[in-house]
């Protein structure tokens, strides 16, 4: 089993992050690919973040939706915080020793990785397929990590950042998120207000 592991807070996820992981599946080796929701990170303001058991929900219901080659990961949950990617990692390994895993990062966060904890045993130990991100320099990572690979993934103008100011501002998400999305938001309450 080849997994492709997409990290973040999800708040909320969103067509962008779903057409990442459904190019990767089709274009690339992964078997699957598992959305591992990130837990409220201590050092962050509490209102930046929807809850945490709320925002796992909400992945697991729109990837259930999607694609059965789409998981959610709740690893990090049952992790000391903060808890860094490559720990998370080596738990996943011991808990799953016969698959072979795979990070997906935007090129903002190849570009920064050298600040990581370990990050020269990230880049050594495990491929790492990066997309492109709206105004960044991708350059040419792979030349300097040699099991990093450039993936021309789809550039889609949506961030979780815009579908809150939506949601906050009453505007409709319909082009933005999944209806399943769209409506765990209603029903949930989440986003309601504007954060500064």
């Amino acid at each position: 089993m080849n997994v492709g592991l997409f990290f973040g807070s999800f708040n909320p996820i969103h067509n962008g992050h779903l057409a990442i992981a459904q190019f990767m599946l089709s274009h690339t080796s992964l078997t699957e690919v598992w959305f591992v929701v990130s837990p409220h990170n201590p050092l962050k303001p509490a209102h930046l973040l929807a809850d945490d058991n709320l925002r796992l929900e909400m992945v697991r219901q729109t990837v259930a939706s999607i694609n059965p080659n789409l998981r959610v990961c709740s690893v990090e949950f049952k992790m000391s915080r903060p808890s860094f990617t490559i720990d998370t990692l080596r738990q996943l390994e011991q808990m799953h020793p016969s698959y072979s895993f795979t990070l997906l990062m935007g090129a903002d966060s190849i570009a920064s990785i050298m600040q990581w904890k370990e990050h020269q045993a990230l880049t050594n130990s495990y491929n790492i397929f990066v997309y492109p991100r709206p105004g960044i320099d991708l350059g040419e990572p792979q030349k300097l990590y040699s099991r990093v690979t450039v993936v021309s993934a789809p550039i889609l103008p949506i961030s979780s950042t815009l579908v809150r100011e939506h949601v906050a501002a009453g505007m409709d998400i319909a082009h933005l998120v999944p209806e399943v999305t769209a409506q765990f938001i209603k029903s949930n309450a989440m986003y309601q207000t504007k954060q500064g």
